[in-house]
């Protein structure tokens, strides 16, 4: 991500990003978003894992995580 953003700032190209993660170079002017028709109205994040039921720790913590980060309110 920092790679993609960080040749987007040099004009070595595109770079497609969450939002939040370009943010400041948004705000600061370095960056301008592009394409604003041909991308999706909600950023989602997804993750994808073999199995349910042998699930290690550190990836059940992940998943609790990113569930709660992105939990509507009022949900």
């Amino acid at each position: 991500m920092r790679c993609a953003l960080s040749a987007a700032a040099t004009g070595q190209g595109l770079a497609y990003v969450f939002r939040q993660f370009a943010a400041a170079q948004l705000d600061s002017g370095e960056l301008v978003t592009v394409l604003d028709k041909h991308s999706p109205v909600g950023e989602s994040f997804h993750v994808y894992y073999p199995s349910r039921t042998q699930m290690p720790g550190k990836l059940r913590a992940f998943v609790d995580f990113i569930q709660q980060v992105n939990r509507k309110p009022g949900r």
